[in-house]
């Protein structure tokens, strides 16, 4: 089969050329139900596979793949009738089994006067190979974004074009919901002008931005923090802007709770040093408002001048006592208990300390109504005081603003499940779908700044360290009631209940130390008249005297600057520790943990500021007894 027999229409510098392109030449002939090979050019031996011996032999058709020949068959009828679709592919098997895949285009000529198919085709193994491998990077490529825990979305033209799994979570959008999505639906207009101004720069100025947070809302309306890290690149012409997003809402939410514990935790603190300091010049208010009672009581004065004095005493001892109160129960309330075994507590006591702390935040929100029966129960005071702060305050929050003559309702009763403390509003109520989660940390009902989700959280666990339980039922607009059940406890024999006041004790020597002068002078106004009293300014002062004089009793502030009374105690057992049992330890609040540590430990009385005079004189002759 030479070129010039044949083929004497084709040159051999096209035969060349189509070798070099990478082309076979295959001139065909059709004859009956065999397609003879009449022409094959180097190149297409080559991809055939076969020997050009064997080719020469061969029915063409046998050199197609069986599942081929029919549409080759069709390709060649096509090229018989001259019309369009003579471009295919198709499969040989080469001579070793091997299935190659090759694109083909063929013509009807004459050649000699004979009419044949003339066919140029190419291997296309390594395009089938780089497609197939593409394909597999693509779906690798897929597999790994759509497994990826941070978003991935695609916008063009201010519409989403792909998300995958984690951004449909993200914004909470079902499978495909999010393609051809606007921002606009995502974003308010500020953080879309902040996104869209960023996305103009990057294009303009051909630079990479550091990620930005946006604040957007969910398919539900519920706020979501994103941190969005975006590329802009070029698609067709237009800019194709991949962005990168993380769901920080959480984390944001936990940050602004834990910040939130932080201010409390520095709150707290900040009111037991307020107390401190509100104790001391309420003790020497409360000492001097005693001694002028008896000034009065013995001063020469007509009946009706002595009693309108009285009275205006009277008025200023109880303005004395409600701020000794007040202090006492935030003192309460803020401050990490050391014993944490419950013990019977008077609850009615404990709620009314509770609503004199939130008193003020109730007033003008609602009427406060008090159902309260005696009875104790077992807890630890300052927990359950918080367990009815926290309650109240969800009960005020829960007010509808509109509500006429809204109504709070605290009851107190004994039965046979035990001691139950009842907190009920005729709020908005909460949702049934929503009410078992009511005491799962960080969730609340509450619109953003007005709740933390900590308040039930905290009292469920309060509520269950006491032996006792926690529910709430609600109804959706009608309000909610919450319920604590606390284990009964009998009211111990000495609760709040002091010995008969004995006679006064005379003659004692008393030793005061303390770094208030005011507290020092009224102390010694109230003792002068029955015992030598000595006062010294300061643990410094105060140590001179104790190591140097003879005292009966040392009244002593706990905490003093330089010297405090915990050191002055300890120095005076050292040198002289005869008098160590002689102290009586004077207190506005322990507010440092070796100030809770020491008293715990020493087996001196205590008095807690602001005191009264007759405490005062029981203390000082249980001590001259003791010793």
């Amino acid at each position: 089969m030479g070129h010039g027999t044949v083929l004497e229409g084709l040159s051999d510098a096209l035969l060349s050329a189509a070798d070099a392109a990478g082309l076979g030449v295959g001139v065909t002939e059709i004859v009956g139900d065999q397609v003879h090979n009449v022409f094959l050019s180097d190149r297409a031996v080559a991809i055939l596979g076969w020997s050009r011996e064997q080719l020469a032999t061969r029915n063409a058709l046998d050199n197609v793949a069986p599942e081929a020949r029919a549409e080759l068959l069709a390709h060649l009828g096509k090229a018989e009738q001259d019309v369009d679709g003579r471009t295919f592919e198709t499969v040989v098997v080469r001579a070793d089994g091997a299935r190659v895949p090759i694109s083909s285009s063929i013509s009807q000529i004459e050649l000699g006067g004979r009419k044949v198919t003339v066919s140029f085709f190419y291997d296309v193994s390594e395009r089938e190979q780089a497609l197939r491998a593409l394909a597999e990077s693509e779906a690798r490529f897929r597999t790994l974004v759509e497994a990826a825990n941070d978003a991935v979305v695609m916008t063009r033209r201010g519409s989403i074009s792909y998300a995958n799994e984690a951004a449909e979570r993200c914004l909470g959008y079902g499978k495909g919901e999010l393609l051809g999505l606007d921002w606009s639906r995502i974003l308010p207009p500020e953080e879309l002008a902040a996104m869209g101004q960023r996305i103009t720069e990057m294009i303009r100025e051909g630079t990479v931005l550091p990620p930005r947070e946006y604040r957007g809302r969910r398919a539900n309306g519920e706020e979501v923090v994103i941190e969005i890290a975006s590329r802009v690149l070029m698609d067709r012409g237009e800019p194709l802007v991949l962005g990168f997003g993380r769901d920080l809402t959480e984390r944001r939410r936990l940050e602004a709770q834990i910040a939130h514990a932080d201010r409390l935790t520095a709150l707290g603190t900040m009111a037991a040093g307020v107390a401190h300091e509100i104790n001391n010049p309420l003790a020497y208010l409360s000492l001097s408002a005693e001694a002028l009672d008896e000034q009065i009581r013995e001063a020469p004065l007509p009946a009706a001048d002595r009693a309108s004095l009285l009275e205006l005493l009277d008025r200023v001892r109880e303005g004395a006592d409600r701020v000794a109160a007040i202090v006492r129960d935030m003192r309460l309330f803020t401050r990490g208990e050391d014993d944490v075994q419950p013990k019977p507590v008077d609850v009615c006591a404990i709620v009314e300390a509770a609503v004199r702390l939130v008193g003020h935040d109730l007033r003008g929100r609602a009427r406060l109504v008090r159902t309260l029966e005696p009875a104790w129960a077992l807890g630890t005071p300052g927990r359950l005081e918080q367990v009815v702060v926290n309650l109240l305050v969800n009960a005020a929050q829960a007010l509808r603003p509109d509500a006429v003559e809204p109504e709070i309702h605290v009851r107190v009763r004994q039965t046979a499940e035990g001691v139950v403390v009842e907190v009920e509003d005729d709020g908005v109520g909460i949702p049934a779908a929503t009410l078992p989660r009511v005491f799962d940390p960080f969730f609340t009902t509450k619109a953003p700044g007005v709740g933390t989700g900590l308040g039930l959280s905290v009292c469920h666990s309060l509520v269950h360290q006491m032996g006792g339980t926690i529910g709430l039922s609600s109804t959706e607009g009608k309000g909610t009631i919450a319920r604590v059940v606390l284990r009964a406890a009998s009211a111990p024999a000495s609760a709040s209940v002091r010995a008969a006041p004995r006679e006064r004790s005379r003659g004692l020597r008393v030793l005061v130390v303390d770094d208030e002068h005011l507290i020092g002078s009224s102390i010694t106004a109230l003792l002068e008249d029955d015992h030598a009293v000595t006062f010294a300014l300061g643990g410094e002062r105060g140590l001179a005297h104790a190591l140097d004089g003879d005292f009966d009793v040392i009244l002593c502030d706990l905490t003093m600057p330089v010297v405090s009374g915990m050191d002055l105690h300890s120095r005076v057992r050292e040198a002289r520790p005869e008098l160590a049992a002689r102290f009586v330890f004077m207190t506005g609040g322990a507010t440092t943990e070796r100030a809770r540590q020491f008293l715990a430990e020493v087996e001196n009385p205590t008095l807690e500021k602001p005191f009264r005079a007759a405490t005062l004189e029981q203390v000082l002759a249980s001590v001259n007894q003791r010793v």
